[in-house]
């Protein structure tokens, strides 16, 4: 069996890790790079390299993976998915609260067990409030200079600019780096309360319609063996379903401006020599139920349906089987001492605060087990 690392549900920190440059634990992970991030994911498993590789991590925020939303991503699927790896069993907490899943990403620790973070980015370029969520609005501050408003710029092309300069000086340099990108697309903007793309993708996906899975807008018959809190919704009518189909449309849009972040990095990397020699992850936040009424439901980040917990993750990089989609079940917890294996950090040099253990195998037979019991029960839905 592949090593893989299990986790504790314990609630972790919500803020990005700043390691400390003294820690002998991280010889290499300590000297990080990030562009405007604000949380970390987890990876599957251990991969051997023959020398210290470069990490670039890239999320997007309330992406699913049940409903199409990755055949919107060209580049993803020709560049990552066929020259990678997926991993179908990616999973995310059922919370609406951002603080868990935050922390996980860049340390896997527990809000409960951690005082104040140590220091360590090399560079941090965030996006200011009230203006992370407001794509057209775009305030940004790097670390020890003055912010700067972005006038007239959707916020994915600014953030592909600063990676691809960010890039353009990392791979000047003989270390590895670790760089991560996050974009907060497909986040609603707070102004307007819907997906907004840039404007150059905004006739893209004319004809693209939610998903009509077997969760979608069930019949009472189906309804009423859901738990008590979803089984008296109504069913959408006519006017809620043209919203739904008009607000999928913007989010395969917004895709597109996170697919072009992603065909520009690989691109830079590539022409700086790198590639080959990079690790290279796109994974997302969260999953949000659209107002597409799978389940009757309208949107929100606090249900425990696999349209809104199953995240994508796609992994391409030095000794990573190409064109592979793996069920090893895994969630963002285990990025931070993944990343750090890949470092060649030793087990018994991992930093205590990895709220976490190791073993030699994980249970999928035991989860496939539950899964398939869970499939014969009449009435309920997977999709």
């Amino acid at each position: 069996m592949i090593p893989h690392r299990l986790s504790r549900p314990l609630f972790p920190l919500a803020r990005s890790f700043r390691s400390d440059r003294k820690s002998q634990a991280l010889p290499w992970l300590l000297r990080q790079r990030l562009v405007q991030g604000a949380m970390l994911v987890l990876s599957l498993q251990s991969l051997p390299v023959a020398a210290r590789p470069n990490i670039v991590l890239i999320m997007s925020d309330d992406q699913d993976a049940r409903l199409g939303s990755m055949r919107f991503m060209e580049t993803v699927q020709s560049e990552l998915v066929a020259k990678g790896s997926s991993f179908a069993a990616h999973n995310t907490n059922a919370t609406n609260v951002f603080a868990p899943g935050s922390g996980q990403v860049s340390n896997g620790v527990n809000l409960l067990n951690w005082a104040s973070p140590p220091k360590g980015w090399d560079h941090v370029d965030d996006l200011l409030e009230p203006y992370q969520t407001t794509p057209n609005s775009v305030f940004m501050a790097e670390y020890g200079s003055t912010p700067v408003f972005f006038k007239g710029y959707h916020q994915a092309d600014v953030t592909r600019a600063k990676a691809l300069d960010r890039l353009e000086q990392l791979t000047a340099q003989s270390d590895p780096f670790f760089l991560f990108i996050s974009p907060t697309a497909l986040y609603l903007d707070d102004s307007t309360e819907i997906t907004v793309p840039c404007t150059c993708h905004e006739k893209l996906f004319t004809n693209a319609t939610v998903p009509r899975t077997p969760s979608f807008s069930p019949p009472d018959n189906v309804q009423r063996n859901q738990v008590w809190w979803i089984r008296e919704l109504s069913r959408m009518g006519d006017a809620e379903m043209d919203w739904a189909d008009a607000e999928y449309r913007r989010r395969a849009q917004a895709l597109a401006g996170v697919d072009k972040l992603v065909s520009d990095v690989l691109g830079k990397l590539e022409e700086k020599g790198a590639l080959d020699n990079t690790y290279s992850k796109r994974r997302h936040s969260f999953a949000v139920p659209l107002p597409s009424s799978n389940h009757r439901m309208a949107v929100g980040k606090t249900t425990p349906f696999t349209e809104d917990t199953n995240l994508p993750f796609v992994v391409r990089g030095p000794g990573v089987p190409q064109g592979v989609e793996s069920t090893l079940v895994g969630s963002r917890l285990d990025l931070a001492p993944t990343f750090l294996d890949i470092a060649g950090v030793p087990k018994g040099e991992l930093p205590s605060l990895l709220d976490s253990h190791w073993c030699e195998t994980s249970d999928v037979e035991l989860y496939k087990t539950i899964v398939d019991f869970r499939n014969t029960w009449p009435g309920t839905s997977t999709t």
